[in-house]
C-alpha cells in the first residue's frame, strides 16, 4: 500500500481534543484563507502572500486576458480601531438590487475604461484595472475578524484604497441602500477588491502531481486544479478507506455560518469528523502508514501519523508529520514547517 498523505482544508471547523484516532492539535499556525493555503500546497508561487489568482480562474475564458479582480459587495462598519465586514452571502442581495448597483458603478467608472459585471453565479468582478499586485484576502475569511488588519496591500494598494473610498461615497446615498435600510436590511456600503493575481504557471507532469487528487466542490479549488493539471474530483467522491495522496477542501461549515445556521454548522462538523477524520485516523492506525493533516483558517492544525499514535503528541513528533508530506515541493514543505 502506498504512503497515504491526506490534507483537509476545513474553514470553520473547530479542533476537538476528544476526537478518537490520535489526532493531535496545535494552534500556533498563521491565520490564512484556505485559498492561499491551497495555492501553497499545490506549489503555486506565493511570494506575494495574498495576490490570489481567483478572478482570472473564475471568469469566462474570453475575459481572462483582461485585468480583472473580484469586487465583492459588502457591508463595512468602521470604528476607531476596528472594522467589521459582512460578505455578500450575509446580505441577501436581490437580482434587481445587484443590477441597479452595478449600473451606477459602471456609470461612475466609465471614463476610466473600467467596468463592473456579474457572472452566472452572481459573483462580482471589475475589469480594466490591473490588480496583479493587489494583496487582499477574500471577504469570507474576514467576516469574523478585524477587517482593518487586512486592508488591501501591495505596491499599488493606494489606488485600490482610494477607489474603495470613492465607491463608498457613491453607495452612501444610493436608492438601493435607502430602500434596504427602510426595510431594516443592511446596506451595501462598500466593495472589497481582491483575487486579481496573475495565473500561475502550469505544473509539469510528474509522478507526484499525477498521484495527487483534489476533492472539492468549491469553484476556485476546481478551477485551480484543472489549470495546474492536478486531478480533481467532487467532494462526495472522496473515500477515506481508499483515496491516498489527496487534498480535501470542505467549506460546508463556513457556508452554513454565513446562513446563520448554527445547527447546520454543528452537523457539518460532526459529519466531517465521523465520515472522514475518524476513518482516516483508523486507517493510519491499522496500516501503520500515512499522514493526516487538518487545517482551518484560524491557525489550528490537527495531525495524525505513526508517531502520534505511539507518542504523546509532542511538537517534535508533529513536526515530523508535516515535514514528511512527500508529494509537496521542497519550498512548500518548508513553508508549512515554519
Amino acid at each position: 500500500m502506498p504512503l497515504s498523505t491526506l490534507v483537509f482544508l476545513v474553514p470553520g471547523h473547530l479542533p476537538d481534543p476528544d476526537l478518537p484516532g490520535a489526532l493531535h492539535w496545535r494552534n500556533n499556525e498563521p491565520q490564512h484563507p484556505w485559498q492561499l493555503t491551497l495555492c501553497r500546497l499545490l506549489g503555486v508561487d506565493s511570494d506575494g502572500a495574498g495576490t490570489l489568482p481567483v478572478a482570472r480562474l473564475l471568469v469566462d475564458k474570453a475575459q481572462r486576458t483582461e485585468s480583472v479582480v473580484c469586487a465583492d459587495p459588502i457591508y463595512l462598519r468602521a470604528d476607531r480601531d476596528t472594522a467589521t465586514l459582512l460578505p455578500a452571502p450575509m446580505l441577501a442581495l436581490r437580482e434587481q438590487e445587484s443590477a441597479d448597483l452595478i449600473a451606477s458603478l459602471n456609470a461612475f467608472v466609465a471614463e476610466n475604461g473600467w467596468r463592473f459585471f456579474r457572472d452566472t453565479r452572481g459573483r462580482w468582478f471589475m475589469a480594466g484595472l490591473d490588480g496583479s499586485a493587489l494583496a487582499s484576502y477574500p471577504p469570507s475569511f474576514l467576516a469574523h475578524r478585524n477587517a482593518s488588519s487586512f486592508l488591501p496591500d501591495g505596491d499599488d494598494s493606494e489606488q485600490w484604497r482610494r477607489l474603495m473610498a470613492e465607491v463608498q461615497m457613491l453607495l452612501h446615498t444610493h436608492p438601493v441602500n435607502e430602500a434596504r435600510e427602510h426595510r431594516g436590511q443592511l446596506p451595501v456600503n462598500s466593495l472589497w477588491f481582491w483575487g486579481g493575481g496573475a495565473l500561475p504557471a502550469v505544473l509539469p507532469l510528474s509522478s507526484q502531481t499525477s498521484s495527487l487528487t483534489v476533492f472539492a466542490d468549491e469553484p476556485f479549488a476546481e478551477a485551480l486544479s484543472h489549470h495546474l493539471n492536478v486531478n480533481h474530483r467532487p467532494l462526495q467522491a472522496f473515500d477515506p478507506d481508499v483515496d491516498v495522496n489527496a487534498i480535501v477542501v470542505d467549506t460546508r461549515v463556513a457556508n452554513t455560518a454565513f446562513e446563520g445556521d448554527e445547527q447546520g454548522m454543528r452537523d457539518a462538523r460532526k459529519a466531517i469528523d465521523a465520515n472522514w477524520l475518524i476513518p482516516s485516523c483508523k486507517r493510519i492506525a491499522a496500516t501503520r502508514q500515512g499522514i493526516l493533516n487538518v487545517m482551518n483558517e484560524d491557525g489550528d492544525c490537527g495531525i495524525c501519523d505513526v508517531s502520534t499514535l505511539t507518542q504523546s503528541g509532542t511538537s517534535k513528533s508533529m513536526m515530523g508529520s508535516i515535514i514528511a508530506l512527500s508529494w509537496m515541493p521542497e519550498r512548500v514543505r518548508g513553508w508549512i514547517k515554519r
